[in-house]
């Protein structure tokens, strides 16, 4: 196991983010499809990028950032929300343009498996200074469609079809008829 980030580190509009040179900032100017779909309520991955939804707007979070060769033993009695996705990623550094601390290079590219696990969300989004605590582990594993393990109900709703893994070869998204 290797943990790549352990600390404290400021959500930014309710969220938290990490992006590679693969990714690029322009497709939401250009594609508003491209925009990361966070309707699990915690996390959203597109080539070379994730996003990870906060309880709150603006302030501290705990998080643990793990790369693992292998996929971890489930331990989801312990968080409030859990959710797995797939993401494809480029081969080179993902960075939070906030947080220089938080970097993640993983081994090669491809596709990994994410999950996001997280506790405290909804006591961040009633009380200030509430702390809340987020872990993304990220594995090499196949694309498979997302899943939510366990929903807070802080964010998204349950009770919509996962979306299916997109890659490389799938950017930018083809939609077309996926919500119909």
């Amino acid at each position: 196991m290797t943990i790549v980030f352990d600390g404290t580190t400021s959500a930014f509009h309710g969220s938290v983010s990490l992006s590679g040179p693969a990714f690029d900032d322009g497709v939401w100017e250009r594609d508003l499809m491209q925009l990361p779909d966070l309707s699990n309520g915690l996390v959203a991955a597109v080539p070379d990028a994730m996003w990870l939804s906060t309880g709150s707007a603006h302030s501290e979070v705990r998080l643990t950032l793990e790369l693992l060769p292998t996929a971890p033993v489930r331990d989801d009695e312990t968080w409030d929300m859990v959710v797995e996705v797939s993401v494809h990623l480029g081969g080179g550094t993902l960075e939070n343009d906030d947080d220089p601390r938080m970097r993640l290079t993983p081994p090669a590219a491809g596709w990994y498996r994410l999950r996001a696990s997280a506790r405290g969300r909804s006591e961040a989004q009633e009380q200030d200074g509430a702390t809340e605590v987020h872990r993304i582990v990220l594995w090499p594993a196949p694309p498979e469609a997302e899943q939510v393990i366990r929903h807070d109900g802080v964010r998204g709703g349950a009770d919509r079809r996962p979306l299916p893994a997109l890659g490389s070869d799938t950017h930018p998204v083809d939609l077309n008829g996926y919500y119909d």
